[in-house]
């Protein structure tokens, strides 16, 4: 045999050689294959636990829609809203940013085979405060509502009290009431409306303004010197009950009066469904039902109550708890003032020097924030559900959703009035001892 045939005799595979090669192709395929198709099925091997498991799914739909968004700093180069799947469970940290804007930042976490959603978020602007009425002086209060595009001023001057309307969107300024004595307003908790009561003497008057027309209050005359207000939480036309002597009136935007109850009780209640609550001893009255709730406390006041819950005003604490016919449960001691009605989800505000709590619906209650800063008001930024609060320093924003916030102005300020729909923050400044009105785009 030459020797060129000698070389490839004994470079071919041996029978053993090739049984070696096909059991580790075989092999391979039963290996490779599967984890392919795990991996393209959303699984993943998580090394730091030694285990597999299925990927998760992260989805964002935030304004403005042109934001960008940044996941572990590597840019999202998609338009939201995004949908991100095969996500390997894990903590992410998500930074949505926008020149012009307040940069959205939190870490997150993927679960396995679950969806993560990022939502009804809406990014702060940078902006700086304009002022507004640089010529009006003696402003003392503002009062406005968070769906309406009109507040009120009460200012004074010279001894002499006047409420104007100012129309932010025409930014027109329009007198209503003047008066030599300091009027007691009120804003509604329900609806855009207010009311404002001025004593002159042994005359009383109530006016009730609509913030959709503030121009046009209704005016009436209070003949009794000793009268009950409460707002009617159930009817914009109807907003104010009024208890004259014994009997329990419907006051309507027309000026318009309608008994619809009576009671002896200085401590009663017309709940959303009409209803007459009146409180005996320590307890709570619904005759109409047959309910006696007992309390076992010193009722100062009934503050709120619904189908379900029912919150009392006590000597140094609020009483919040559920009631089922003559049963009360659930009960709960809740510290602070009221200090804000949220219209969508029905939930009270409570707030301390400190603290923010919520009281929900239902009954139930849970602490939204405990500040480091002492608090002076809190009121609903926008309708995701971002509060806005203020304290001696500064004003900052929470969303109680994601534990997200921002300082956006660092400024003691007063009486401040978000308009959500606008999204406009008007606040009064004080410089040289003399209040003015500003305005800050958010």
């Amino acid at each position: 045999m030459d020797k060129k045939h000698l070389k490839l005799t004994k470079s071919r595979l041996t029978r053993p050689m090739r049984r070696f090669i096909m059991a580790i192709l075989i092999c391979s395929f039963f290996i490779i294959s599967p984890t392919i198709i795990l991996y393209t099925a959303g699984y993943r091997y998580n090394f730091e636990k030694h285990k597999v498991k299925q990927t998760g799914v992260l989805s964002i739909d935030i304004k403005p829609r042109n934001a960008r968004v940044m996941l572990n700093d590597i840019e999202i180069k998609k338009s939201i809203p995004i949908r991100l799947p095969n996500r390997a469970p894990g903590t992410y940290h998500l930074k949505i940013k926008l020149d012009g804007y307040k940069s959205w930042e939190k870490d997150i976490n993927i679960s396995s085979n679950q969806t993560t959603y990022i939502k009804d978020i809406t990014l702060i602007k940078e902006s700086k405060p304009s002022e507004i009425l640089s010529d009006q002086n003696g402003i003392q209060n503002i009062y406005g509502t968070e769906d309406s595009s009109s507040i009120l001023l009460l200012v004074k001057e010279k001894d002499i009290y006047e409420i104007l309307a100012f129309d932010t969107i025409e930014e027109k300024l329009t007198p209503i009431i003047r008066t030599a004595i300091k009027p007691d307003i009120s804003v509604s908790p329900f609806f855009d409306i207010a009311y404002i009561i001025i004593q002159e003497e042994s005359n009383k008057t109530l006016h009730l303004v609509s913030f959709d027309n503030p121009i046009d209050p209704t005016t009436i005359e209070i003949t009794s010197s000793d009268i009950e207000l409460q707002w009617n939480e159930s009817d914009l036309f109807e907003p104010l009950y009024i208890k004259d002597k014994n009997i329990i009136k419907k006051i309507s935007l027309d000026g318009t009066m309608s008994s619809i109850s009576e009671t002896l009780s200085s401590l009663w209640y017309v709940d959303k469904d009409g209803n007459l609550w009146e409180v005996k001893e320590k307890s709570l009255i619904q005759t109409e039902k047959e309910i006696a709730l007992y309390v076992n406390e010193k009722i100062e006041n009934i503050f709120h109550i619904n189908q379900n819950r029912v919150i009392l005003e006590l000597q140094d604490t609020f009483f919040a708890a559920q009631y089922y016919k003559n049963n009360i449960h659930d009960i709960q001691h809740v510290y602070g003032i009221p200090t804000y009605f949220h219209r969508d989800t029905l939930e009270w505000w409570f707030m301390t020097e400190w603290e923010l709590t919520s009281v929900y619906e239902d009954g139930g209650s849970n602490l939204l924030n405990r500040s480091g800063d002492k608090l002076k008001q809190a009121k609903l930024l926008d309708k995701d559900g971002v509060i806005l609060f203020v304290t001696d320093e500064k004003l900052k924003t929470f969303n109680p959703g994601y534990y997200v916030g921002h300082d956006i102005l660092e400024e003691n300020v007063a009486d401040v009035t978000p308009l959500t729909k606008q999204r406009e923050l008007y606040f009064l400044r004080s410089l040289e001892n003399e209040n003015k009105l500003y305005k800050l785009m958010y």
